[in-house]
């Protein structure tokens, strides 16, 4: 997999599991969030899987910072920082993690919530707009 490509699903992940652990905190879970909240404990399944395989003391310690704070954005970089190092090691995890990232993408509560401007980007304003026919602005 290309190694841009990981990177950019690794950075996806912190505000992806962050969306669902808010609204678990909250108390905000709804029905229509259930299956979200299913792949989002996927998603947080399988790393932790592969950091227990991997048996390192710093990447057990990356995820449970990032578990007792996940709206934190240096624990969501810290979290993609190790997901790209373990993802350019095993490619096999990359993909499983991509296809996992992809379908939590697809859930309704995600497209509301999740926006990422990375780099040196400036943004005056957002819309997220999840189906029109026309708009103007």
């Amino acid at each position: 997999m290309d190694p841009s490509m990981i990177t950019l699903i690794a950075q996806a992940v912190g505000p992806l599991l962050a969306t669902f652990f808010s609204k678990a905190m909250e108390g905000a879970a709804t029905r229509t969030g259930e299956m979200g909240a299913e792949k989002a404990e996927a998603l947080l399944a399988l790393i932790h899987d592969k950091v227990d395989e991997t048996q390192d003391d710093a990447a057990i310690q990356t995820v449970q910072r990032f578990e007792k704070e996940p709206d934190l954005h240096s624990r969501q970089q810290d979290l993609a920082a190790l997901l790209v190092e373990m993802g350019e090691a095993d490619p096999e995890f990359a993909e499983v993690l991509t296809q996992r990232v992809e379908d939590l993408k697809r859930e309704p509560e995600v497209s509301q919530f999740l926006t990422q401007v990375s780099g040196n980007a400036r943004v005056d304003k957002i819309t997220n707009i999840g189906s029109a026919r026309d708009v103007h602005f």
